[in-house]
């Protein structure tokens, strides 16, 4: 039979496995709640450089304009590789996010693991030669 004091620091223990794991749990929904975030920064880039390009391709049709048009197709050409350089930097931003989001949740779920794992045991000694 256990004794009180035996008792009673398996229920400690058992307070702190219990306290260790809802603080993975609410780091873990924090970290995904920012990682959102950068996903929707992403989104943003892409459509607004779909927006620059639509006004590339509006300021391209001025060129058909007497007294505008002539040199204002090279703007319109420049604005439009502006606006398709800013939505691939977005798509860019979208990929990186997703893959750090692969690699933070396996460490979310790695580290409390491994802290519960080794803060339970402790090593053997090396076997002599």
């Amino acid at each position: 039979m256990l004794s009180r004091m035996t008792h009673q620091r398996i229920v400690a223990l058992d307070f702190l496995v219990i306290a260790w794991v809802l603080f993975c749990l609410m780091l873990g929904m924090a970290v995904t709640k920012r990682i959102n975030h950068l996903g929707a920064l992403g989104d943003g880039l892409v459509s607004a450089g779909d927006s620059v390009s639509g006004v590339g391709d509006w300021i391209a049709g001025l060129q058909d304009i007497p007294l505008i048009g002539g040199s204002i197709g090279a703007v319109a050409d420049k604005v439009d590789d502006l606006g398709a350089a800013t939505a691939q930097q977005g798509v860019n931003g979208k990929e990186a996010v997703e893959i750090d989001r692969l690699g933070l949740t396996l460490a979310a779920g790695e580290i409390p693991s491994r802290v519960s794992v080794t803060t339970g045991t402790t090593p053997e000694p090396p076997p002599e030669a």
